[in-house]
């Protein structure tokens, strides 16, 4: 293929984009010489940097590192000044736009196989195992020889036990094709910190598969744009310890006048075949997390990251969701390949359900979301004309390390209780054009309120001052309820935890005997103690009665009328 055959698409293609956080693990690099070095890295697509061991900083060039030559603080001051935002002109969740996914359905988006000049895929039959890892619709993925089988389930799988069945997006997978260029070429990293040419990669494959693939059926509402390109590229990805010539997974706009079949590409999203670098697993090939694409995928589906992304907040406790959500460090749980399940407020934003509002004191039976439970809102009461689209509120929700949520905390830890987190909604802050949700320190927009009174930063971990194990284990410490490790069993804001106080003066909230009963139901008394034993008031009528299936698929209410099979009745599995 020509390099000249892009050359208008090139002139007027630009992007912006908005990316995974790095990965939080030691990697280990061999240098060109041979030595080998250990090293961290931090930040994210807009400005990344390493660290070694002893917390030297590090320049990175290749697979080259020196330490910096500058002051630790001329170098963050240097780079708080070329830090960008990437700018996206985007509408928030709650708000419609050409820009977002379809939410609901099955709608199409096309995902296309890359490989470059100079890197070819390492996976042999990639459309093979990208189909199931994106495709499959119940059970374990099948084991090909790169790790296919340590992913949980499928992202297609992902989707729909997160909207009970109301999302299955299918992925149309073409290529592999090879792009006309370099892989330094989309991946070099500018003067600035950032990919150059991601937008460039994703119409530069569009071009090669335009006359094998009908553009037209991937523009679900007809409004002249395709609804998501998607390009999964050979190699590895700059986020988990790739090379600086790797490109930076991402999610990004890409603003050209090409048009295929009549439709125009706007919404585009990338990420890289395989998990790691060059020295993860001895250097044996590995398929790449679900958590990534999921991750990734979500941004285009309209949800903002929940990191603290600047240089300023990151290094703070207490500053955004750390494990407990997929737009966090929830993304590389198991490596990503069981990353976290949506809140219920990620769930909510996409439509899939409705949030219930509290108003009066009572006595909740909690059961988890991911199995037909319910999730409730306590609403500052100065917000309750909601006018402006500012909200504030906490989120109420029983959390347990199993399914998606297998892998949080310590796996030698069992977790069941109450996870508590504080919304300071603004409809500016919460879009992705902005981005901003947690980047003010000590006023995070979407919050953990930890039980134990410290949310600990990941960046923690790339800083050496914990271990990944240690970390995972305090993350328990977070959640409420007297089975716990924590052993908290009342949340009164009071008691000055970290995100618990109102943002803007409105009625005190408390929660009395959290606790788990013998019968499996977790007991909350909200705003009024009621009973310790949380057995004798419970309002059955609050109990959600459907029956799901074993993937989270709603399958009705009447069990007489289910076929031969197994169910989630009340958050316990049922054979028929």
């Amino acid at each position: 293929m020509k390099k000249t055959i892009l050359t208008l698409a090139m002139a007027i293609t630009m992007g912006s984009a908005w990316a995974a956080k790095a990965w939080n693990m030691p990697i280990t690099i061999t240098q060109p010489d041979g030595t080998t070095i250990t090293v961290f890295q931090h930040g994210d697509e807009d400005f990344s940097w390493y660290t070694s061991l002893d917390g030297t900083i590090l320049n990175r060039i290749g697979n080259t590192f020196t330490p910096i030559t500058e002051s630790k603080e001329a170098f963050f001051a240097k780079a708080k000044k070329i830090r960008r935002a990437n700018v996206m002109r985007r509408e928030p969740v709650q708000g419609s736009s050409q820009a977002i996914f379809p939410h609901t359905g099955s709608p199409k988006a096309l995902v296309i196989l890359a490989e470059y000049q100079d890197k070819k895929f390492s996976i042999k039959d990639p459309k093979r195992s990208f189909n199931q890892y994106l495709n499959k619709e119940e059970g374990k993925q099948e084991e090909f020889g790169y790790r296919e089988s340590k992913n949980y389930g499928s992202v297609r799988q992902y989707f729909s036990e997160m909207s009970n069945g109301q999302f299955t997006p299918q992925f149309d997978i073409v290529g592999p094709v090879t792009l006309p260029e370099d892989m330094t070429y989309y991946g070099g990293t500018s003067s600035k910190g950032n990919d150059e040419r991601t937008a460039q990669m994703v119409v530069d494959a569009c071009e090669l598969v335009k006359d094998s693939v009908d553009f037209s059926l991937y523009d679900s509402n007809n409004d002249g744009y395709v609804d998501l390109v998607y390009v999964i590229y050979a190699g590895y990805g700059q986020s988990m310890g790739a090379a600086n010539n790797t490109v930076w997974p991402q999610a990004t706009y890409v603003r050209s006048q090409a048009e295929y079949n009549g439709k125009k590409i706007y919404r585009a999203g990338v990420n890289n075949e395989l998990i790691g670098n060059e020295n993860t697993f001895n250097g044996e090939p590995a398929i790449t997390g679900l958590g990534l694409f999921i991750h990734e995928f979500s941004h285009c589906l309209g949800l903002p990251d929940f990191y603290a992304s600047t240089l300023t907040s990151s290094i703070y406790d207490n500053q955004g969701m750390e494990d407990w959500s997929v737009m966090d460090n929830g993304i590389y749980k198991y490596n990503g390949w069981i990353p976290t399940a949506y809140t219920a407020w990620e769930r909510e934003a996409m439509g899939w359900n409705t949030i219930e509002t509290l108003t009066q004191p009572q006595q909740l039976a909690m059961e988890n979301i991911d199995y037909g439970g319910k999730a409730y809102r306590i609403r500052n009461s100065s917000y309750a004309d909601n006018q402006d689209g500012k909200d504030e509120y906490f989120i109420i929700q029983r959390i347990q390390n199993q399914g998606w949520n297998s892998q949080l905390g310590s796996n030698k830890q069992k977790l069941d209780g109450l996870m508590v987190y504080h919304v300071d909604y603004n409809p500016s802050d919460f879009s992705t054009s902005y981005n901003n949700v947690n980047n003010v320190v000590g006023h995070p927009k979407m919050g953990m309120v930890p039980a134990d009174g410290k949310l600990i930063s990941s960046y923690r971990v790339s800083n050496q001052e914990i271990t990944n194990e240690e970390y995972s284990t305090q993350l328990l410490g977070d959640i409420y309820g007297d089975s716990t490790i924590s052993a908290k069993t009342t949340f009164e804001q009071s008691a000055n935890i970290p995100n618990s106080q109102w943002w803007t003066e409105g009625d005190e909230v408390k929660l009395y005997n959290i606790h788990l009963h013998d019968n499996g139901i977790l007991y909350v008394d909200f705003n009024k103690e009621i009973a310790s034993t949380g057995i004798n008031t419970v309002d059955k009528s609050s109990q959600d009665k459907a029956i799901y299936s074993i993937n989270g698929t709603k399958v009705g209410y009447d069990f007489d009328l289910l076929p031969k099979g197994i169910y989630i009745i009340g958050g316990k599995k049922v054979a028929k």
